[in-house]
């Protein structure tokens, strides 16, 4: 999938960021505290709507709503994911010459697209300014958490616990028919 466009008003710190990003992006320049990491979490909120805080949070100070909308297209097709946030707060997903307003159908449909769901996305990891410098030379705390998250080892146990737990409850109902021959 390419993201083809990027529009997010009253987001974080910014009124509005209007960007077209058809080409190949390496990389977001700014000066400190100028909302670069705003925006990938604007994307990251917007295909997996999760984020790192509480949503709402994200609404810029003085406004009641913020919002997200992504152009993309993947294998010749286009879509769109609009977000809006706060007061009000609405959704709809364009694909394939269809429009879905229903949250499991979105994260269905988003899930497809992405060949992942929104729990393995809202566990991307952006490495923000200086978040690199921790993991490469922080204390150990640091560098355990930032390695935890980038392995998605929180997530892989929750989903060994949960394999775990349904093994356990079918091995409960198999009986052995052994005993009967």
């Amino acid at each position: 999938m390419q993201i083809t466009h990027v529009k997010i008003e009253d987001f974080g710190p910014h009124k509005k960021i209007d960007v077209d990003t058809s080409s190949n992006i390496v990389g977001l320049l700014g000066p400190n505290g100028s909302g670069k990491s705003n925006l990938l979490e604007a994307i990251k909120l917007g295909l997996s709507s999760t984020a790192a805080d509480n949503i709402d949070s994200y609404v810029r100070d003085g406004t009641e709503t913020a919002i997200i909308d992504i152009d993309f297209k993947k294998g010749g097709a286009s879509g769109k994911i609009y977000r809006k946030i706060g007061k009000s707060p609405k959704r709809f997903l364009e694909w394939d010459g269809q429009k879905y307003t229903k949250a499991e159908e979105i994260e269905r449909i988003l899930k497809d697209i992405l060949g992942a769901d929104k729990h393995v996305l809202s566990n991307a990891v952006f490495v923000a300014q200086g978040e690199l410098d921790k993991l490469l030379f922080g204390v150990q705390a640091e560098r355990e958490e930032l390695f935890i998250k980038m392995m998605l080892l929180n997530y892989m146990a929750q989903v060994a616990d949960a394999a775990d737990s349904r093994a356990n409850k079918l091995a409960t109902t198999v009986r052995d028919f052994t005993v009967l021959i």
